[in-house]
Parts: structure tokens; sequence; C-alpha cells
């Protein structure tokens, strides 16, 4: 069994000189812990991903730049859980 705990976090990355935010950055926090038949734990790992995107003058371009830079963190933070998880098992 795989169970993951993912959080995403969104801050502030750029202002400019009045004060208006020109770049934000999502982080996509994932724990992941493996447990094998009997739920005995075999691994508990975190995983941390994290990407900028800049803040548009048109509110829905800004949303879909944060839609993009989402999936371009979960896209990372997934190869990057596969990638363990496989190595993981082919040392066993």
């Amino acid at each position: 069994n795989i169970n993951l705990n993912i959080k995403k976090f969104k801050e502030v990355k750029n202002k400019n000189v009045s004060g208006k935010i020109e770049k934000y950055s999502i982080r996509l926090d994932a724990n992941v812990e493996v447990t094998n038949v009997q739920r005995k734990s075999i691994f508990t790992r975190a995983f941390s991903t994290s990407t900028d995107y800049e803040v548009m003058s048109n509110h829905s371009d800004t949303i879909s730049n944060e839609k993009n830079a989402v999936e371009i963190s979960a896209n990372q933070i997934s190869e990057d859980i596969v990638r363990f998880i496989n190595i993981y098992f082919q040392s066993k």
C-alpha cells in the first residue's frame, strides 16, 4: 500500500518597488508511506518541489500560470516518488 499526504503552499516570490506582486512560488510537499500487506511500514519519505510563476495583467492568465505551475510541480514530484520507489525495491 502507498499512502500519500500532499500539501500545496503559495508564497510571494517577487514584488516591484511599489509593492505589487510580480511572481509567486508554488511548493508541493509530499509525505509517502509504503506499507506491506500486514500494514507494517516499509519506509516513509518526504518529497518537495517548487515552481515559480509570473503574475499577469489579466487575472485569468495569472490563474492559468498558477495551474501550469502546480501541474509542473505535481509531475516532478510524482517522477521523484516513482524513481525512489523503483530504486528502493531494486536494491532489495
